[in-house]
Protein backbone atom coordinates (compact mmCIF):
# COMPACT_ATOMS: atom_id res chain seq x y z
CA UNK A 1 0.00 0.00 0.00
CA UNK A 2 2.14 2.93 -1.14
CA UNK A 3 -0.23 5.78 0.78
CA UNK A 4 1.23 4.02 4.05
CA UNK A 5 4.74 4.32 2.90
CA UNK A 6 4.13 8.19 2.04
CA UNK A 7 2.69 9.02 4.85
CA UNK A 8 5.15 7.88 6.83
CA UNK A 9 7.87 9.54 4.56
CA UNK A 10 5.83 12.38 5.18
CA UNK A 11 5.67 12.05 8.80
CA UNK A 12 9.07 11.71 9.39
CA UNK A 13 9.81 14.75 7.03
CA UNK A 14 7.57 16.94 8.66
CA UNK A 15 8.96 15.93 12.80
CA UNK A 16 12.34 16.46 11.09
CA UNK A 17 11.16 19.99 9.79
CA UNK A 18 9.72 20.49 13.36
CA UNK A 19 12.72 19.90 15.11
CA UNK A 20 14.23 22.75 12.93
CA UNK A 21 12.00 24.98 13.13
CA UNK A 22 10.95 24.75 17.15
CA UNK A 23 14.50 24.01 18.85
CA UNK A 24 13.24 25.67 21.54
CA UNK A 25 9.44 26.09 22.29
CA UNK A 26 8.21 27.67 25.18
CA UNK A 27 6.29 30.90 23.92
CA UNK A 28 2.65 29.81 23.03
CA UNK A 29 -0.24 32.13 22.54
CA UNK A 30 -3.57 31.35 20.64
CA UNK A 31 -5.54 34.04 19.04
CA UNK A 32 -8.62 32.19 18.45
CA UNK A 33 -11.57 34.08 16.98
CA UNK A 34 -15.32 32.58 16.85
CA UNK A 35 -16.22 34.43 13.63
CA UNK A 36 -16.57 32.06 10.70
CA UNK A 37 -14.98 34.83 8.52
CA UNK A 38 -11.71 34.71 10.26
CA UNK A 39 -9.34 32.15 10.96
CA UNK A 40 -7.54 31.29 14.19
CA UNK A 41 -4.38 32.16 14.72
CA UNK A 42 -1.17 30.80 17.05
CA UNK A 43 1.96 32.47 17.91
CA UNK A 44 4.46 30.05 18.72
CA UNK A 45 8.18 31.54 19.32
CA UNK A 46 7.05 34.66 17.64
CA UNK A 47 6.21 33.01 14.38
CA UNK A 48 2.64 33.07 13.91
CA UNK A 49 0.11 30.46 12.20
CA UNK A 50 -2.88 30.14 10.88
CA UNK A 51 -4.06 26.50 12.39
CA UNK A 52 -7.01 24.05 12.43
CA UNK A 53 -7.58 21.07 14.87
CA UNK A 54 -6.58 17.89 13.37
CA UNK A 55 -7.83 15.60 16.59
CA UNK A 56 -6.83 14.78 19.60
CA UNK A 57 -5.29 11.28 21.41
CA UNK A 58 -6.56 9.91 25.00
CA UNK A 59 -3.01 8.09 26.61
CA UNK A 60 -5.62 6.71 29.11
CA UNK A 61 -8.03 4.82 26.47
CA UNK A 62 -5.44 4.92 23.54
CA UNK A 63 -8.60 6.29 21.17
CA UNK A 64 -7.76 9.22 18.80
CA UNK A 65 -10.20 11.06 18.02
CA UNK A 66 -10.69 13.41 14.40
CA UNK A 67 -10.72 17.01 15.14
CA UNK A 68 -13.97 17.09 13.23
CA UNK A 69 -16.27 14.94 15.91
CA UNK A 70 -15.26 17.45 18.58
CA UNK A 71 -14.21 20.87 17.92
CA UNK A 72 -17.30 23.56 18.05
CA UNK A 73 -15.73 26.44 16.53
CA UNK A 74 -16.27 25.91 13.04
CA UNK A 75 -13.32 27.76 11.67
CA UNK A 76 -10.82 25.51 13.26
CA UNK A 77 -12.24 23.23 11.07
CA UNK A 78 -12.58 24.35 7.73
CA UNK A 79 -9.84 22.83 5.97
CA UNK A 80 -9.62 19.47 8.41
CA UNK A 81 -12.97 18.23 7.58
CA UNK A 82 -12.07 17.93 3.98
CA UNK A 83 -10.35 14.52 5.02
CA UNK A 84 -13.64 13.78 6.15
CA UNK A 85 -15.03 14.65 2.56
CA UNK A 86 -12.51 13.13 1.07
CA UNK A 87 -12.83 9.61 2.24
CA UNK A 88 -16.54 9.92 1.63
CA UNK A 89 -15.64 9.91 -2.01
CA UNK A 90 -13.11 7.22 -1.59
CA UNK A 91 -14.78 4.11 -3.50
CA UNK A 92 -12.38 1.32 -4.61
CA UNK A 93 -12.16 -1.73 -2.58
CA UNK A 94 -8.59 -1.53 -2.04
CA UNK A 95 -8.80 1.72 -0.26
CA UNK A 96 -11.38 0.39 2.37
CA UNK A 97 -9.46 0.74 5.37
CA UNK A 98 -8.62 3.51 3.99
CA UNK A 99 -11.88 5.38 4.28
CA UNK A 100 -12.91 3.55 7.48
CA UNK A 101 -9.92 5.20 9.14
CA UNK A 102 -10.65 8.92 7.90
CA UNK A 103 -14.40 8.62 8.89
CA UNK A 104 -14.63 6.86 11.83
CA UNK A 105 -14.84 10.06 14.73
CA UNK A 106 -12.88 7.76 16.62
CA UNK A 107 -10.11 5.39 16.22
CA UNK A 108 -8.43 2.53 18.66
CA UNK A 109 -4.77 2.84 18.25
CA UNK A 110 -2.44 -0.57 19.00
CA UNK A 111 0.76 1.24 19.01
CA UNK A 112 2.55 4.62 17.82
CA UNK A 113 3.25 3.79 14.21
CA UNK A 114 -0.92 4.25 14.05
CA UNK A 115 -0.33 7.44 15.29
CA UNK A 116 2.59 8.20 13.16
CA UNK A 117 0.58 7.00 10.00
CA UNK A 118 -3.02 9.16 10.82
CA UNK A 119 -0.67 12.22 11.10
CA UNK A 120 1.07 11.50 8.16
CA UNK A 121 -1.84 11.00 6.39
CA UNK A 122 -3.47 14.20 7.38
CA UNK A 123 -0.19 16.11 6.36
CA UNK A 124 -0.12 14.48 3.40
CA UNK A 125 -3.63 15.19 1.83
CA UNK A 126 -3.38 18.65 3.87
CA UNK A 127 -0.26 20.07 2.16
CA UNK A 128 -2.35 20.86 -0.39
CA UNK A 129 -3.47 23.88 1.46
CA UNK A 130 -0.43 24.51 2.67
CA UNK A 131 0.53 22.88 6.05
CA UNK A 132 3.45 22.20 6.84
CA UNK A 133 3.97 21.34 10.65
CA UNK A 134 1.91 19.31 13.30
CA UNK A 135 1.95 20.56 16.90
CA UNK A 136 1.11 18.92 19.74
CA UNK A 137 -0.70 20.84 22.86
CA UNK A 138 -1.22 18.97 25.89
CA UNK A 139 -4.43 19.28 27.20
CA UNK A 140 -4.54 17.30 30.19
CA UNK A 141 -2.04 14.26 31.91
CA UNK A 142 -3.60 12.17 29.18
CA UNK A 143 -4.85 13.85 26.15
CA UNK A 144 -2.89 15.77 23.50
CA UNK A 145 -4.77 17.88 21.15
CA UNK A 146 -2.54 17.88 17.71
CA UNK A 147 -3.11 21.08 15.49
CA UNK A 148 -2.08 21.78 11.72
CA UNK A 149 -0.55 24.96 11.16
CA UNK A 150 0.68 26.79 7.90
CA UNK A 151 2.18 30.26 7.38
CA UNK A 152 0.30 33.64 8.05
Amino acid sequence: MDILKDALITYYRMIYNYNLVFKEKNNIKFEDSTSDFSRSKVIINNIPYEYQTLGRFDESTNFWEWGWSFETIKNRIYDTREIFLYAINIHEEENKILKNILLNARIKIKNDINIEFILGLSLLYLSTFNYNLIYKVTESDTISKYIILRKK
